[in-house]
C-alpha cells in the first residue's frame, strides 16, 4: 500500500506576529474573508461550533463593549477591494437600526384629550448576534508547516429574520440573513500598539468551522446538473486564493500526512489514521488487483499485478479549522492560533436515480 499555559501561548502570538512571516499562498498577503455564523438556521451546509472560555460569551462581551462607546467602530464596508478599506464615521444609532431596533413615533391623547407625539425606542437582542464576519491575513509555510492568520478587521453577524410577522408574533420565516452590524478595524496598528495588546490578551473561545475555499454554490451547480467533473470555480471569498494556491495547500498537507511526516486523525474520534485508510477509504482510491499477461512466460501465464489508486485533490473543497481565539479587553482586538485543520472532500454519487454530492472530512491534522 501507499506510504506517502496561557502567558507562554500569548508570548508565543506575540512572537509569531511580530517577525517577518514566510507565505506559500499567493500574494504574498493574502487576504480572506470568512463568515462564521452560530445560527443553526444558516449552518446547513457547514459545521460550525464555539466553546466558551470566560463568564460571558465574547459576542456578547464584544457588543457590550461597543454599544456602551468603549472602542472606535466604523460603518460596514461592502465594496470588493480587500486591500484597499475605506473606515467610514458610524453612530450606536445606526448600529441598533442594524439589529432592527428602530424608533417609532406614534401620537398620544393627552389628559387635556389634545394629541402630543410620542416616541417608541426601538428594541434590538443581543442573542441575535449569532455570528462574525472576519477579513484576515492568511500566511501558511509549508517547509516549517505552520498556518498563522492576522484579523485585519472584523464585524458582528446580526441574524436577521426575513418572514411574515402578525404583530409581534412571527408566522413563518422566508430566510435568515448575517447583517454586518458595525466594523472594528485593526489594519493601520503600529508594532508599539500591536506589542501592548498582546500583554493583554485573554483565551476567550475555542472555535472550529468550515472555510470554503472555491464557491459551493457553483460547484453544486456544475456538478449536479451539469455532472461535469473537474470544472472549478474560484472563491469569490478570496479572489487571490487561487486554484495554484490552493493545489499548493492541499498537496503539502497530503504530502506530510503520507509521508508520515505529520500523523493524520479521524476527526470525529481522534483515532490515528494510515495512508491506506486515507487513500482507500477517504478519497475512494483503493487500489485494484487485475490479472495481466505475464511478459516473461512465452506460455501467456496470467498474473496478478496491483494498479495504484488515484486520487483527486481538486475535490477537496474546504478546510475546517480549530481555532484559539484570544481577545484584547481594551480595543476588542482578536488573536487566532490555528490548533488543528481538516480538508474535506465533496464527491458526487451517481446512482442512476438521484445525483448527489457528499462531503467526507478526510483527517484531521495538528499544528
Amino acid at each position: 500500500m501507499k506510504k506517502i499555559v496561557l502567558l507562554s501561548t500569548i508570548m508565543v502570538i506575540a512572537l509569531n506576529t511580530l517577525k517577518a512571516q514566510t507565505n506559500d499562498l499567493l500574494p504574498k498577503t493574502l487576504r480572506v474573508k470568512s463568515n462564521i455564523s452560530f445560527d443553526t438556521a444558516l449552518t446547513k451546509h457547514f459545521l460550525s461550533e464555539k466553546k466558551e472560555l470566560q463568564a460571558k460569551p465574547i459576542l456578547e462581551y464584544i457588543m457590550e463593549n461597543i454599544l456602551n462607546g468603549k472602542v472606535k467602530f466604523y460603518a460596514p464596508y461592502s465594496a470588493e477591494d480587500i486591500y484597499q478599506i475605506e473606515t467610514k464615521e458610524f453612530t450606536i444609532k445606526n448600529i441598533e437600526e442594524k439589529m432592527g431596533a428602530y424608533d417609532e413615533t406614534v401620537l398620544v391623547e393627552s389628559s387635556d384629550t389634545s394629541w402630543i407625539e410620542h416616541t417608541i425606542a426601538g428594541k434590538y437582542d443581543l442573542k441575535e448576534i449569532k455570528g462574525i464576519f472576519f477579513l484576515d491575513e492568511w500566511y501558511f509555510d509549508a517547509n516549517n508547516f505552520t498556518f498563522t492568520k492576522k484579523v485585519i478587521k472584523y464585524a458582528p453577524l446580526f441574524s436577521q429574520i426575513c418572514g411574515e410577522f402578525d404583530g409581534d408574533k412571527l408566522i413563518s420565516i422566508n430566510k435568515i440573513l448575517p447583517v454586518r452590524v458595525c466594523e472594528l478595524n485593526f489594519d493601520k496598528l503600529t508594532k508599539r500598539e500591536i506589542k501592548k495588546s498582546n500583554k493583554r490578551l485573554v483565551h476567550y473561545a475555542t472555535v472550529k468551522f468550515e472555510q470554503k475555499t472555491r464557491n459551493y454554490d457553483e460547484y453544486l451547480k456544475y456538478n449536479i446538473d451539469r455532472h461535469i467533473y473537474g470544472l472549478r470555480y474560484e472563491n469569490d471569498n478570496a479572489p487571490f486564493f487561487t486554484s495554484y494556491s490552493q493545489r499548493i495547500l492541499a498537496e503539502t498537507i497530503f504530502n506530510k500526512v503520507l509521508s508520515e511526516e505529520k500523523t493524520a486523525y479521524d476527526f470525529h474520534t481522534h483515532k490515528r489514521l494510515t495512508s491506506d485508510d486515507i487513500i482507500s477509504e477517504r478519497m475512494g482510491a483503493p487500489d485494484e488487483i487485475v490479472m495481466i499477461e505475464d511478459s516473461n512466460n512465452p506460455d501467456g501465464e496470467m498474473i496478478e499485478t496491483v494498479i495504484r489508486g488515484e486520487y483527486d485533490l481538486t475535490e477537496i473543497q474546504s478546510y475546517i479549522f480549530t481555532e484559539d481565539w484570544y481577545l484584547d479587553p481594551k480595543t476588542l482586538r482578536i488573536v487566532k492560533k490555528i490548533r488543528t485543520i481538516a480538508p474535506v472532500r465533496y464527491f458526487i454519487i451517481d446512482d442512476n436515480s438521484k445525483v448527489e454530492i457528499h462531503k467526507k472530512i478526510v483527517f484531521e491534522l495538528e499544528f
